[in-house]
C-alpha cells in the first residue's frame, strides 16, 4: 500500500498525544529542584521504546498521571536534590540500568534534561517549501541529526547544551553500538571549543 499525506497523517496522530505527554515530563525536568530522579525520567522515556505494543495508548496515561504527580511536586517546590545543584544533560540514556543516573545523583547533578528535551533547531532564513512526503520526512531526519552524520550528532547536542543553558553535559552510550562510542570525544572537543 502506497504511503500517502493522509496515511501518514493518520499514522502520527496515533502517536501525538504520547509524544505530547513526552515533551510535558521533559519541561518538568527542567523545574529547580528536580522534581523526579533521573532514573525515574528512563523509566518513563523508555516507555516510548519499549516493544509491549501498548506504549501510545497506556504509556500516554501513564504519563499523564506522573506529569500531574510532578506539577504537584514542582508547584510545592519539593525536588530530590538541592535547589541549584549542577544541572547537566545526558545524552543517551540506559533503558535497563538505573546505576548511571543514580551514581549522578549520589553526586550532587541534577540529570534532568536529554538531548530529546528540545526539539532540533530550524535553520534560520530557510525558506524552502517542500511538497512531498518524501522531501519532508528527509527534511526532518537531517534537522533531527541523529543517523545521517557524527557532525549531525554534535550540533543536536551543542543545541540542546545551548537551548537548555545547561552546567554540563554527560555522554552515554549503548554499550553495543561502537559508532556513537567515538562521538563523545567529538562532542566533549566541539562543546567546550
Amino acid at each position: 500500500a502506497e504511503v500517502t499525506d493522509d496515511v501518514w497523517r493518520q499514522a502520527m496522530s496515533n502517536g501525538l498525544p504520547y509524544f505530547m505527554a513526552q515533551d510535558r515530563l521533559a519541561g518538568l525536568m527542567l523545574a529547580d529542584p528536580m522534581p523526579i530522579t533521573a532514573a525515574d525520567m528512563e523509566l518513563a522515556a523508555a516507555l516510548g521504546v519499549s516493544s509491549t505494543g501498548r506504549a501510545f495508548s497506556d504509556g500516554r496515561e501513564a504519563l499523564e498521571i506522573l506529569c500531574q504527580e510532578i506539577e504537584e511536586r514542582v508547584s510545592q517546590g519539593y525536588g530530590v536534590l538541592e535547589k541549584g545543584a549542577p544541572r547537566v544533560l545526558t545524552v543517551v540514556h540506559s533503558l535497563s540500568d538505573p546505576t548511571i543516573a543514580n551514581m549522578m545523583m549520589d553526586v550532587g547533578l541534577a540529570a534532568c534534561a536529554t538531548i530529546f528535551s528540545v526539539q532540533p533547531a530550524r535553520q534560520e532564513g530557510r525558506h524552502i517549501k517542500y511538497t512531498t512526503l518524501g522531501e519532508r520526512r528527509a527534511d526532518w531526519v537531517m534537522r533531527d541529526a541523529l543517523f545521517h552524520s557524527s557532525f549531525g550528532v554534535v550540533k543536536r547536542c551543542e543545541g540542546a547544551v545551548k537551548a537548555l543553558d545547561m552546567d554540563g553535559i554527560v555522554w552515554g552510550y549503548l554499550y553495543n553500538c561502537r559508532p556513537a562510542s567515538i562521538l563523545s570525544h567529538m562532542v566533549k572537543k566541539y562543546i567546550e571549543e
